[in-house]
């Protein structure tokens, strides 16, 4: 199965879309390591209970309303909830997650996901949460 290959942009931590200049089209995911990423990306970004057909799908994240030590722990741990499902589906063997404050940027938790996958080869990418 293919999908549309998503990022995340660096500047404001929204989803995007892959696209290729060079053919005008978006990219589309070719391997597992696309697909879990994609899976990773949708699982922490989307509000959980916002799909209705889904409602345990997605991040708490959006109950975070301070940075401090308590809510970098809570992001941690909201987000692996939400991205369990990708370990028990079988798609990554593991997945971890890394949070500190951006002291360089206030009320922004910096985060770091690493998933193993059943092959041993490893996802990793970072983004950040902004606390409104």
């Amino acid at each position: 199965m293919t999908d549309l290959l998503l990022t995340l942009d660096p500047q404001t931590g929204e989803i995007d879309f892959v696209y290729n200049e060079d053919t005008g089209l978006f990219t589309m995911t070719e391997s597992l390591t696309d697909t879990v990423r994609n899976n990773l990306i949708l699982s922490i970004k989307i509000p959980r209970g916002a799909l209705v057909t889904a409602p345990d799908f997605g991040s708490r994240r959006s109950e975070i309303d301070v940075v401090d030590e308590e809510a970098i722990d809570r992001l941690v741990q909201y987000d692996r909830q939400a991205t369990q499902w990708i370990v028990d589906a079988g798609r990554a063997k593991s997945i971890e997650i890394e949070a500190e404050e951006d002291t360089g940027t206030a009320g922004r938790i910096n985060e770091r996901i690493t998933a193993v996958l059943p092959d041993d080869t490893v996802v990793d990418f970072t983004t950040f949460f902004k606390v409104v």
